[in-house]
């Protein structure tokens, strides 16, 4: 038992490493970091623009004509290669700046040349520009090029180009910043923060807020709330090694799985007309996943001689949803209970009984939780080097699935590996929160 709990350390700090290094790595080839450099080196129309803009207007001029449009969705890449074009070109630190919040038609009013940075993902007046307007598009650079520079004519003589990663068109942008009500409270660059602790602090009183409202309400309804913490063995079902599977549990991981279907959907079309078929898709991506997961679990608590069940949790399922609507999504729809398979005369102490059960709940967990954030640093690398959508959906369902369970606020799988041993639950978690900041903000 020592010699395993000594060993896991070593192990999750490699793997930690793995998680930490792997998405430096990713942002080093040319999809990723050093594609910020297409910006300034192979931008096809940009000189173009700054030798028009230089030979037909002063500087007093184009800072009236022109605007650079900065995408509220932009990532760390596109926002370095942003500040590289500005150096490259002093004159686009010159010219009008302004945020996506405004309409294409409104900058059609006052600029002659409109530079979109970042694509429809990233950018809403691009996504204006390339969907509802649905204006006829050149492409300046060559297909398969990390940049894509896109331009079109306007009546008037006027322009607008589109600067962007491929990303910017084959990811969706997160929406959900600009639909949260923090917005209103304080900066949108500081929601998904804000949200994030709000979530958290919300998980973690929940306890307590069930126990006022057993108070004023009554048992059911905070029962309802609360985490169950006991098998559910009634019902059609059958057994997989030591696990009993009943109806009652495929029905909660699907409920589950929709919850957080529908809280990533939010995240990244909030508030847009494709709501609706974005859920669909996410909601099929978390089912692969969550019934995965099971999958791994009953595999794992077999070999550990362990009983497991997982539980849909409605008190998750409200903070899952809030803490999406909020501006980032950070909670848990529902989580596993277990139990030790009965077998022959049992001399251990009680003492020893829970350690024993202590680890075996742990290796379970962390089993779950290393492989989906192994899964998710594979859809992260290969997103970078090929983005997609599929790959996007994959990557964020896989890295913030596997930080939620990480969080040491009962009834996460983080409390029990903490409880077993606080260094492996250390190492792991600073490799899933490192992967999931990098994956899902950068």
């Amino acid at each position: 038992m020592t010699m395993m709990r000594t060993a896991a350390a070593p192990v999750l700090l490699f793997i930690s490493l793995l998680f930490l290094a792997a998405p430096a790595f990713a942002q080093s080839q040319p999809a990723g970091a050093d594609a910020s450099q297409y910006f300034v080196q192979a931008f096809g129309g940009m000189d173009r623009i700054v030798s028009f803009i230089g030979q037909n207007m002063t500087p007093q001029e184009a800072a009236q004509k022109v605007v650079l449009v900065r995408g509220s969705s932009l990532g760390a890449a596109e926002d370095a290669a942003l500040e590289q074009m500005k150096q490259a070109y002093p004159m686009l630190g010159q010219v009008a700046q302004a945020d996506d919040s405004q309409t294409l038609a409104s900058l059609e009013e006052r600029y002659a040349i409109i530079l979109l940075v970042g694509g429809p993902g990233q950018n809403a007046v691009s996504r204006e520009a390339e969907t509802s307007r649905q204006l006829a598009f050149e492409n300046l650079t060559e297909a398969g090029s990390p940049l894509i520079v896109r331009q079109a004519r306007l009546d008037g003589g006027r322009s607008v180009t589109i600067f962007s990663l491929a990303r910017g068109y084959e990811n969706e942008g997160r929406s959900n910043v600009q639909n949260s009500p923090l917005a209103a409270i304080i900066p949108e660059k500081y929601v998904p923060a804000a949200a994030t602790a709000t979530g958290m602090g919300l998980m973690w009183l929940l306890p307590h807020i069930l126990k006022l409202v057993r108070m004023f309400v009554g048992k059911f309804a905070a029962a309802k709330g609360k985490q169950d913490k006991k098998m559910r063995t009634e019902g059609i079902g059958f057994d997989i090694g030591h696990t009993h599977i009943n109806l009652y549990e495929l029905v909660s991981i699907f409920a589950a799985a929709a919850v957080f279907g529908v809280g990533i959907a939010w995240t990244f079309a909030a508030g847009q007309d494709y709501l609706l078929q974005i859920v669909g898709a996410n909601v099929v991506v978390a089912c692969v996943l969550f019934y995965g997961q099971s999958a791994l679990r009953i595999l794992i608590a077999h070999m550990v001689k362990m009983k497991t069940q997982f539980q849909f949790w409605l008190g998750g399922s409200a903070l899952t949803l809030l803490s999406a609507y909020l501006g980032n999504m950070l909670a848990s729809p529902g989580f596993f209970v277990e139990e030790e398979v009965a077998g022959g005369k049992d001399k251990r102490s009680e003492e020893q009984k829970e350690k024993d059960r202590t680890r075996k709940a742990a290796w379970i967990r962390l089993g779950i939780i290393a492989l989906t954030a192994a899964f998710g640093l594979g859809f992260f690398v290969l997103n970078l080097l090929a983005p997609s959508k599929l790959l996007q959906a994959f990557m964020v369902a896989c890295t913030l699935n596997a930080a939620c369970d990480m969080l040491p606020i009962k009834p996460m799988a983080g409390t029990v590996i903490k409880k077993w041993n606080w260094l492996a639950y250390g190492v792991l978690a600073l490799g899933v929160w490192g992967l999931y900041l990098a994956a899902n903000f950068l």
